[in-house]
């Protein structure tokens, strides 16, 4: 159960990453 919640929050934290990543990404091109 342990390693399950870390998988968990693991993927969440990268994902996060990945949107705010992203975000700044397409703001860029806009310019």
């Amino acid at each position: 159960m342990e390693t399950f919640l870390m998988t968990l929050q693991l993927g969440g934290m990268t994902i996060a990453l990945i949107g705010l990543r992203r975000e700044r990404w397409l703001r860029r091109r806009r310019r």
